[in-house]
C-alpha cells in the first residue's frame, strides 16, 4: 500500500519528519519523505495514524488517522498452491449485489480477482477480464471451445484451459503469450508454483508446463482421468485421478513419489486441500479423506452422497460440499 502525505504543510515553517504507524504491531517507521509504502500480510482493516514534526523549538506535532480496508487477491482456483480455501480479507456486511453481468453460460469456471480485475471463463468458449468494481468489460479472447477450467493469474500472466485440452497464457492486457495442448478435454484447473505450470487431463497425465514459453516438461500417467485440480506444497504435487487414487509427485520431475489408494472404482473428482500437515479430498464413494503428507490414511469421514467438490481449511476445521445437498464441518 503506497500513503502520500503531501498534501500536509506547516504556514509558519515546515515539515521535517513524517512518522507512520501502520496499525498491524509493526515498528513505526520516520522518514523524511512525505510518501511511502508498506506491505500487510493479512486482508482486514487497519488504523493508520500519520503523525508530522515541525522544524520549531520545542517541536511541534500534529497527527491524523485513517481507516484503510486491505483486500486479499484470489489468483487462481482455491486461492493458492495449498488450495486450501481461505483467505484472511474480511466477508462483506451485507449481501448487497455490487453488479452483474452477463457473459454467457458458466458452468464450472469460477473466478480468479486480481488488481481488481476478475477474470472469468464461459463455456461459451470466451475468456473474460472484467472490471472488479462495476463490472464492465475490460477485454475478451474467443478460444473456441468450452471453457471449464479456472484461471490463475500469477504477476503479469494468466493461465486458462480449455476443454478441447488447451493450455494457454496471456498477458493481463489480454495479449497471447503462448499455448500448448494435452491429448484429452481438461476439467482441471492449472496450478501455478515457482516457474511451472501444473495441469490434469482426461488422457490420463498430470502435466507441467515451463510458465514463461509454454514447453512440456513432463507427463505423468496416473492410470485414470485428472479432472482434479493439483495442489502444490512441501516440493509435491497432489492431485487424484478416476482409478481411485491419491498422488504425491515430485513437482520437478514428474516421479509418483506416494499414493493412497482409495478404491480402482472410485471416481475422485475432488481437488485436494493442503492445511495442517494434512492433504483433505473427496472421493466419489461419498467420503471425505485425511492423509498425511505422504499420502498415509489418517481419517475418513461419510457423507450421504458423493463429495466431487473440493474442500476448504481454516479454523482447525474441514468445509466440504457432498451431493445429498449439505455442507459437512469436521
Amino acid at each position: 500500500v503506497t500513503f502520500n502525505a503531501s498534501a500536509s504543510n506547516d504556514t509558519d515553517g515546515s515539515i521535517i519528519s513524517y512518522t507512520w504507524s501502520f496499525g498491524d504491531g509493526t515498528p513505526e517507521v520516520t522518514e523524511m519523505d512525505p510518501i511511502t509504502t508498506h506491505t500487510y500480510k493479512v486482508g482486514r482493516d487497519y488504523n493508520v495514524t500519520l503523525t508530522l514534526r515541525d522544524n520549531f523549538k520545542p517541536v511541534g506535532t500534529n497527527a491524523t488517522w485513517r481507516i484503510i480496508t486491505v483486500l486479499e487477491a484470489w489468483p487462481m482456483f482455491r486461492h493458492d498452491p495449498t488450495h486450501a480455501g481461505y483467505s484472511t480479507s474480511p466477508s462483506p456486511v451485507l449481501n448487497t449485489t455490487l453488479w452483474n453481468q452477463t457473459i454467457g453460460p458458466v458452468s464450472y469456471s469460477s473466478p480468479a480477482v486480481f488488481n481488481d480485475v476478475v477474470f472469468i471463463g464461459s463455456t461459451n468458449g470466451t475468456f473474460y477480464a472484467l472490471n472488479a468494481t462495476d463490472g464492465n468489460l475490460i477485454w475478451s479472447k474467443p478460444l473456441g471451445d468450452p471453457i471449464c477450467s479456472s484461471p490463475t493469474v500469477v504477476g503479469n500472466m494468466v493461465f486458462i484451459a480449455s476443454e478441447n485440452g488447451t493450455i494457454s497464457a496471456w498477458d493481463v492486457n489480454g495479449n497471447f503469450l503462448w499455448a500448448n495442448h494435452t491429448q484429452g478435454m481438461i476439467y482441471s484447473s492449472p496450478t501455478v508454483s515457482e516457474n511451472r505450470v501444473f495441469i490434469g487431463s482426461q488422457d490420463s497425465h498430470l502435466y507441467a508446463f515451463d510458465k514463461i514459453n509454454g514447453n512440456q516438461l513432463w507427463a505423468t500417467y496416473l492410470g485414470g482421468a485428472v479432472d482434479s485440480s493439483p495442489a502444490v506444497a512441501s516440493g509435491r504435487v497432489f492431485v487424484g485421478s478416476w482409478y481411485g487414487t491419491v498422488y504425491a509427485i515430485d513437482e520437478t520431475n514428474g516421479n509418483v513419489t506416494k499414493k493412497y489408494v482409495i478404491a480402482a472404482q472410485v471416481r475422485i473428482k475432488s481437488s485436494p486441500a493442503i492445511a495442517y500437515g494434512k492433504v483433505f479430498i473427496g472421493a466419489g464413494n461419498g467420503s471425505l479423506y485425511a492423509l498425511n503428507m505422504d499420502c498415509e490414511f489418517q481419517w475418513q469421514k461419510p457423507t450421504g452422497g458423493a463429495v466431487d467438490s473440493s474442500p476448504a481449511v481454516a479454523y482447525n476445521k474441514v468445509f466440504v460440499g457432498s451431493s445429498d445437498g449439505k455442507v459437512y464441518a469436521y
